[in-house]
């Protein structure tokens, strides 16, 4: 067997924007995901209703996987995609428009946090199978450093983002 070095996948232009994609992706959701469940937090102290973010945001995926594999086998793969961002684009344009204009409720937050998860859940299968059509060699070895990082990374950034953003907040409202 030939071993390949794990930088090798980089030295071809698609698979380091794939990975940059990936990357960046990745962060968002993370960041989306904690700043979600801060925001239920300010709306409401329940705490099964913080918890139902995350279960807003992951039940799609559960539900959906199936038919979202399916479509994306039956579609262009790029057109699928697209899709599925803009779905999850207008989702976090909504939720992020209604928390600057203090129109948030908690019950919205949670219908639009399980329409991004819905965006993931349409993205998911197409994405996997767009980087399984191009061989990198080690790029699930890669793929993965990619994913503990952000996972680090994203928390930090998103609970960093949600202080500063409820801090600027509270400074208006004293204003």
């Amino acid at each position: 067997t030939k071993i390949v070095a794990i930088g090798a996948p980089f030295r071809t232009p698609i698979f380091r924007w794939l990975w940059l994609g990936s990357l960046f992706s990745n962060l968002a959701i993370m960041v989306q995901g904690l700043t979600a469940g801060w925001a239920m937090t300010q709306l409401t102290p329940d705490k099964e209703m913080v918890a139902l973010v995350q279960t807003a945001l992951m039940l799609p995926i559960l539900l959906l996987s199936l038919f979202t594999g399916a479509l994306a086998d039956m579609h262009d793969k790029r057109n699928v995609s697209l899709a599925a961002l803009l779905l999850s684009l207008c989702a976090a344009g909504a939720l992020a428009g209604l928390a600057a204009t203090n129109l948030l409720t908690p019950w919205i937050l949670l219908s639009l946090c399980f329409t991004f998860g819905a965006g993931l859940a349409l993205l998911a299968p197409a994405w996997q199978a767009m980087l399984a059509e191009h061989r990198f060699g080690q790029r699930e070895v890669v793929d993965g450093h990619v994913h503990r990082a952000v996972a680090q990374f994203g928390l930090y950034l998103g609970g960093r983002f949600s202080a500063d953003a409820q801090a600027q907040m509270r400074r208006r409202l004293r204003q």
